[in-house]
């Protein structure tokens, strides 16, 4: 769909189990609302996993994702999505 070229809404959350994996949703916003369009799992929240992550979804979704431009105009994140562990 057309808003998923826009703008993207990351949200992280934080620890879902005794591992510490963390659950990082992606959702378009659309006349209805926020639109699911990708869901992360991954275990630690640094600069390394969130771009292995972003890399391995971009890699699966190929470059006629995001109504085929390949990436949305801006991703927006809450201060959920802060790389901890890294200085």
């Amino acid at each position: 769909m057309q808003f998923s070229s826009e703008v993207v809404f990351v949200d992280s959350s934080g620890s879902c189990d005794q591992g510490g994996s963390s659950v990082t949703f992606l959702f378009g916003a659309s006349k209805i609302g926020g639109v699911p369009l990708g869901c992360i799992i991954h275990n630690f929240q640094t600069d390394e996993v969130y771009n292995l992550c972003f890399k391995q979804f971009r890699d699966l979704i190929g470059t006629d994702g995001f109504y085929g431009k390949g990436f949305p105009v801006i991703f927006m994140t809450d201060d959920g999505v802060q790389p901890r562990g890294t200085h």
